[in-house]
């Protein structure tokens, strides 16, 4: 038997069925730009419409990845932060140390001077100018280096240069 001829369109697949009609009212010249847009895109209205909804949700989901990979790049920035901070803790620490260490032998040592003057006035009494002259030479000879100390003109210009300091009259007298 033969079928009747069915009428109307034909069917359109379920995947390209529009599932829900919306209806809303506009303000403004919103139907006369969403004309505009359609005509331009070579669309109806209603798919510039639809067209356009979802790019706002394609917008906000990119919004949300992109908000999403700036946390986590401020969090890999924040521990790099945090690491830098440590290792300049670290190193401002050693450093602290090292001074601490300088500074402790520093003190060691002033102690030793103070203790060697104070056994300098001892021997000597309180003769000050025997006194002062013993430690401009010990002074004058601290900056002298190992190597030179046993030479005669050191010794010599050692001696003058502390002689002058105590007595500045005296300066190139010995010659």
């Amino acid at each position: 038997m033969i079928e009747p001829k069915k009428r109307g369109r034909p069917a359109i697949p379920a995947a390209e069925k529009k599932a829900r009609n919306f209806t809303f009212r506009s303000r403004g010249d919103l139907h006369e730009r969403l004309s505009g847009a359609a005509a331009a895109n070579q669309r109806s209205i209603s798919e510039e419409i639809e067209h356009r909804i979802e790019q706002s949700f394609q917008i906000e989901q990119r919004i949300e990845e992109m908000r999403s990979q700036f946390n986590q790049r401020i969090q890999v920035v924040e521990a790099e932060a945090k690491l830098g901070m440590a290792r300049v803790a670290e190193a401002a620490e050693q450093k602290n140390a090292s001074l601490r260490e300088r500074l402790d032998e520093f003190e060691r040592e002033l102690e030793k001077h103070d203790a060697a003057a104070a056994m300098v006035d001892v021997l000597l009494g309180q003769d000050k100018v025997k006194s002062g002259l013993l430690r401009a030479v010990a002074l004058q000879l601290a900056e002298v280096p190992s190597d030179r100390v046993l030479d005669a003109a050191t010794a010599r210009q050692l001696v003058e240069s502390a002689a002058s300091m105590v007595w500045p009259q005296a300066k190139g007298a010995s010659r």
